[in-house]
């Protein structure tokens, strides 16, 4: 009876830890990433255009 119970607790631990260790901070590099780049073409496209 607390076989399924246990599970689902460390499935969910489980889960969590890998969202939080490894999900989270590789997206928040990819976004700083692309926001960087954004920059660097934006300041290229103004520099040529002004």
């Amino acid at each position: 009876m607390l076989q399924p119970m246990a599970i689902a607790v460390i499935g969910g631990l489980t889960y969590s830890l890998l969202l939080t260790l490894l999900f989270l901070p590789v997206a928040y590099s990819i976004a700083m990433d692309r926001k960087e780049r954004w920059k660097t073409e934006d300041k290229l496209i103004t520099k040529t255009a002004g």
